[in-house]
């Protein structure tokens, strides 16, 4: 619903307001507002549907001699009769931001049940997994000897390699940083690439880049950190160009990758 609408600067000096005042005096400036405060809150759209001359008057809260503040409104163009309807004279071309207001709150409705569905679909897969394990360990099947070690993210797997490489560069700048648990920080890894769909390349240059960052390098002291900035990690080091230190856009996407690949290598 509406809660304000657009009135011209230029409204108490139209003629067609002049005109109103004399025919029926300055309270009808008041019912005329009125009315369009009616119309921004009820009839987005401008058309006073189901509305005969009282339901008009009384939206309006005009209190003077019945008819006679419709056929004025009539007579001077401010709102128009179609058929048998009756609707605000231009209310689209003037009042277009309060005339659109239900397809934008229909918009925001599409948006929020999207976003209220990625949300579910990641958390009926994470109870999914969650009773996988329930059920696996409730079996009553006789456990199999040798017992299987669980899954590990081994030192050949690229969960384990992007969390040590991310380690290298903290390790670099300070050598004596605490030594993480690596097959937590695989985890993490593991989260951005199976949930979060994000590319293995992409993972590597946002590591990369936040490490040689001044200001990320002493943020992002975790795969747990890295997976919770990402984004806006991502869309910084697109605008950055690191061979002029400028953060302009327009050309520097091209420079970055181009910095960002020099270590193909492992370097």
């Amino acid at each position: 619903m509406n809660t304000d609408f657009r009135v011209a600067v230029s409204f108490s000096q139209h003629p067609k307001t002049k005109k109103l005042m004399r025919k029926l005096g300055r309270g009808a400036i008041y019912s005329l507002i009125n009315l369009w405060s009616f119309i921004a809150m009820n009839k987005p759209d401008g058309i006073m549907t189901n509305m005969d001359i009282d339901d008009i008057e009384i939206a309006s809260d005009w209190d003077g001699e019945c008819s006679k503040f419709v056929l004025a409104l009539l007579e001077l163009k401010f709102i128009d009769k179609i058929g048998d309807v009756y609707n605000i004279h231009d209310w689209k071309d003037h009042n277009g931001y309060a005339f659109y207001s239900p397809q934008r709150s229909e918009k925001a409705k599409n948006a929020a049940k999207t976003r209220w569905k990625k949300k579910n679909k990641t958390n009926k897969l994470m109870l999914n997994d969650a009773n996988s394990i329930s059920q696996a360990s409730a079996s009553n099947a006789p456990s199999p000897n040798p017992s299987p070690n669980p899954k590990k993210n081994m030192s050949d797997s690229i969960e384990y390699r992007l969390a040590n490489y991310l380690l290298k560069f903290i390790l670099n700048r300070n050598p004596k940083h605490k030594k993480p648990n690596i097959q937590s920080w695989a985890k993490h890894i593991d989260l951005m690439l199976r949930i979060d769909n994000h590319q293995v390349e992409d993972i590597r240059a946002v590591i990369k880049w936040c490490q040689i960052d001044s200001f990320w390098q002493n943020n992002i002291l975790s795969t747990k950190k890295l997976r919770e900035k990402f984004d806006q990690l991502y869309l910084k080091m697109q605008e950055f160009n690191p061979k002029t230190g400028s953060w302009q856009t327009d050309a520097n996407l091209r420079a970055a990758k181009a910095f960002l690949e020099d270590d193909t290598n492992g370097n």
